[in-house]
């Protein structure tokens, strides 16, 4: 691409010649190519532009930053924001693609995953559909990791580019926290924006709550969407109701349902040991759902996706019809048994997740035990190991303490902090994972619950910088003999 057809578009000030071609984008200097574009981004420890000579080494043209630099041999775009010119810098050079899809973005701290599954899966009845979130980029029946929930704008106007190659054109992706604050979603056009909840996670990076919040709340405050879909269940939905312009507000709970103050909500719930049907209700109607997914927390994921779907223009019946054919989603709540033990291996790695996991476990389990086991990660918020340590000591009747992707912190440190949230020796520190869920094995009597949390489907543990692989589900299937 000519040079000169991104400086065109975005606002910038230019130092060399304007007369280049851009063969490719990076912002890592090792893998910059021949007449590359390089972005001096700046993070918490390194600071882009003391890369930049190394970026320029291995073949970058053009480098775009900040603050300029002494470099007469390429040019250098001086832009106010280095991140927000990467988005629109990548969406430029990959020719604008998400304006050629429906875009339905879903955020929120749990439940994303879930949520965009359900909807992209009821849309596929009449759409040629992609999904992007923590499990990858999923269309045309092939899945590609990206390393991220959201990934960086590079990677993501890549995809939709091949999205639109391919034929793809409806797009459902969770749009983290991270992403929304980075700006790698500036300038998409989100056809619909849905929010799921809020509970405590990522407060290594907020430092607290409200700032975790108004990090959400920017996706709906910045106006580039044409409809919003908000889940009124707490008091953070209830307040970001209050941003959003073409709104549909949702509810899964009773509260909600007797101030008649959502539009769409559930009513009439009724569980079986694999399934729960409800009645959703809305201002032109009602209909019953039979959703083959366990827990609470997943009702309120589905009204969410039904809520997008009705916006999508799918009707009750049509919506019934493709849930009814879902029988869970990869890595969350996926339940493997024999004839003497019942796992269940969960994404979950919040305080609220682990807390509505157990809970849902405990409702199958009834008299017998829940054996917990789940760890935290390393270098990330530090406030949450006991909390987490207090949920399981409160709903499981057993608690294994171990590793789940310790990154460069100790094992035995993050393990140790978690038991600190305990009142009593109702728990056991075993850092290896694999002996971990051995030992619950070991403990469990036919009937209990084995509770797997952190994990989901990753196929890797984070340690030092190194991923390290390993799968609970494969583990799993291995102890229990299950093909």
């Amino acid at each position: 691409m000519k040079l000169i057809n991104i400086i065109n578009k975005i606002d910038c000030k230019v130092i060399g010649s304007k007369r280049r071609n851009v063969e490719g984008l990076f912002h890592v200097a090792d893998k910059v190519t021949k007449n590359g574009l390089f972005f001096c981004l700046n993070g918490k420890v390194n600071n882009g532009i003391d890369f930049a000579a190394d970026a320029i080494k291995n073949g970058a043209k053009v480098i775009v930053t900040s603050t300029s630099i002494n470099a007469s041999k390429v040019t250098q775009l001086i832009v106010s924001d280095v991140r927000k010119a990467m988005s629109q810098i990548a969406a430029i050079f990959y020719g604008e693609p998400a304006n050629k899809l429906k875009i339905i973005g879903v955020t929120g701290t749990n439940g994303k995953t879930t949520t965009t599954t359900m909807i992209a899966h009821a849309l596929k009845s009449k759409y040629n559909v992609g999904l992007i979130g923590t499990n990858g980029a999923t269309y045309n029946n092939q899945t590609y990791s990206t390393g991220f929930t959201t990934p960086d704008p590079i990677i993501l106007q890549q995809i939709f580019a091949d999205m639109v190659n391919s034929g793809v054109t409806h797009v459902v992706m969770e749009m983290s926290a991270h992403a929304i604050y980075l700006q790698k979603l500036w300038g998409v056009m989100s056809d619909i924006i849905a929010f799921t909840n809020l509970s405590q996670d990522h407060l290594d990076y907020f430092e607290n709550m409200d700032n975790y919040f108004k990090s959400k709340a920017m996706i709906f405050e910045q106006n580039n969407y044409n409809h919003a879909v908000v889940c009124t269940d707490t008091d953070y939905g209830r307040q970001l109701a209050k941003l959003c312009k073409n709104l549909t507000t949702c509810s899964s709970c009773a509260e909600n349902i007797k101030l008649n103050t959502t539009d769409i909500f559930i009513k009439d719930v009724e569980h079986t040991t694999t399934s729960q049907t409800f009645t959703v209700v809305t201002k032109t109607g009602s209909g019953k759902i039979q959703l083959n997914m366990l827990g609470s927390f997943n009702l309120q994921n589905a009204i969410v996706a039904i809520s997008v779907l009705l916006k999508c223009g799918l009707s009750l019946d049509e919506i019934a019809e493709s849930l009814l054919t879902l029988h869970g989603v990869d890595g969350r709540f996926e339940c493997y048994s024999n004839n003497e033990s019942t796992i269940i291996v969960d994404y979950a790695h919040t305080p609220d997740g682990l807390k509505n996991l157990l809970v849902t476990a405990k409702e199958i389990a009834g008299k017998n035990k829940v054996i917990s086991v789940f760890g935290c990660g390393g270098n990330r918020d530090t406030e949450k190991r006991p909390i987490m340590g207090a949920i399981s000591e409160e709903f499981a009747d057993i608690t294994i303490i171990t590793t789940d992707n310790p990154r460069f912190e100790d094992n035995y440190k993050i393990a140790t902090e978690v038991s600190t949230g305990f009142t009593k020796k109702k728990y056991e520190i075993i850092l290896d994972r694999g002996q971990a869920i051995r030992r619950a094995i070991e403990l469990s009597r036919k009937g209990d619950i084995i509770v797997l949390a952190g994990k989901g489907s990753e196929d890797y543990l984070d340690v030092r910088g190194t991923k390290v692989e390993y799968s609970d589900k494969q583990l799993v299937k291995s102890l229990l003999c299950i093909d």
